[in-house]
């Protein structure tokens, strides 16, 4: 084995946390897919259930064809079909719901 240069070490090791750096600096904007795992920016990817899952937009689109995603119609993020309520054949999530039942509440004169 050969052996290698006490400087050479040290440029190597100074290469290295280049490396990690850029990378570090980087990956931050990298997410996963919580359907299909591909690796997307964060950017090309929609929130659902206020951030807890992240999907990109070919995994959104089947998952709204199939009725396990979609969005509220009152503040439109997207929620899983379990975290939606159904109010006059509408979905709202559980914070705009509250609100709805307020304004209905206060219409009605309660």
């Amino acid at each position: 084995m050969a052996k290698v240069d006490h400087y050479e070490i040290k440029r190597m090791n100074e290469l290295l946390e280049n490396y990690v750096e850029t990378i570090n600096r980087h990956v931050p904007d990298i997410c996963f897919c919580s359907q299909c795992e591909f690796a997307k920016h964060e950017d090309d990817l929609t929130e659902v259930d206020e951030g807890e899952l992240m999907y990109c937009k070919p995994c959104v689109d089947k998952c709204i064809e199939n009725d396990d995603v979609d969005f509220c119609e009152n503040c439109h993020d997207c929620f899983t079909i379990e975290n939606l309520e159904e109010k006059n054949e509408k979905f709202y999530c559980d914070r705009c719901i509250d609100n709805i039942d307020t304004d209905s509440d206060e219409e009605s004169g309660i």
